[in-house]
């Protein structure tokens, strides 16, 4: 019989997906309230069949995170081998506060009492010398905190009624009317979603002559 000598070509083709492992991770905001998630993070340990660990593509759903985002995160992660075969697990991300948190403390140019209240007065005689305002003012917060908002709002202590004051400054003016108390309250949001907040009583006395022509303040 005849022979015949030749060279056939097999072309073998991956269709077999990598094997995702994952494992949860806490991820640390830093001192701006930003922390970027890394693929090694919650990687653990995956492999594919054909391509070799060094081959392989990761891709995270999200990686960016800040003080607005909420405590648990799920994410997802998709590896892709040489082949173009993926797949994809979840894991559990803890984002964790910064270590130096925001903080905010509100200044009064009139000095509080000793009950940490600051009292102003309506219409009392000049020669009393007492304020009749005060400038309350957004203080104490730590440097590394960029693109503040600040709103301001006041409670009525008798009603509970709020009324917001003010949503773009850092300091605001109180002026007494009447004879009142309202708890006056400070919000402070940065750039990265972190917010402090204050509050600080403010009490307004009417001092002006009374009916029988006396000063009600002495």
């Amino acid at each position: 019989g005849k022979s015949r000598e030749g060279i056939q070509g097999i072309r073998v083709t991956d269709t077999n997906a990598p094997t995702v492992l994952v494992k949860n991770f806490n991820l640390q905001l830093d001192n701006t309230g930003n922390a970027t998630l890394l693929a090694n993070d919650i990687e653990n340990g995956s492999f594919d069949n054909c391509t070799a660990v060094s081959g392989l593509s990761y891709e995270l759903s999200k990686s960016a995170f800040t003080c607005a985002d909420e405590v648990i995160q799920t994410v997802t992660l998709t590896v892709t081998d040489a082949s173009g075969n993926a797949d994809s697990e979840d894991a559990l991300v803890t984002i964790l506060a910064p270590e130096i948190p925001i903080t905010v403390m509100i200044n009064s140019t009139v000095i509080p009492n000793e009950n940490n209240n600051v009292a102003i007065f309506d219409g009392a005689a000049a020669s009393l010398g007492l304020p009749s305002s005060t400038i309350l003012s957004a203080t104490g917060i730590p440097g590394s905190y960029t693109d503040l908002t600040y709103e301001w709002c006041s409670i009525n202590a008798a009603d509970g009624s709020i009324q917001l004051i003010s949503n773009t400054n850092s300091s605001i003016t109180v002026t007494a009317s009447g004879d009142s108390t309202r708890e006056y309250k400070l919000v402070v949001t940065s750039g990265s979603g972190c917010v402090a907040e204050k509050t600080i009583a403010v009490v307004s006395v009417e001092a002006s002559c009374g009916k029988d022509g006396k000063d009600k303040v002495q």
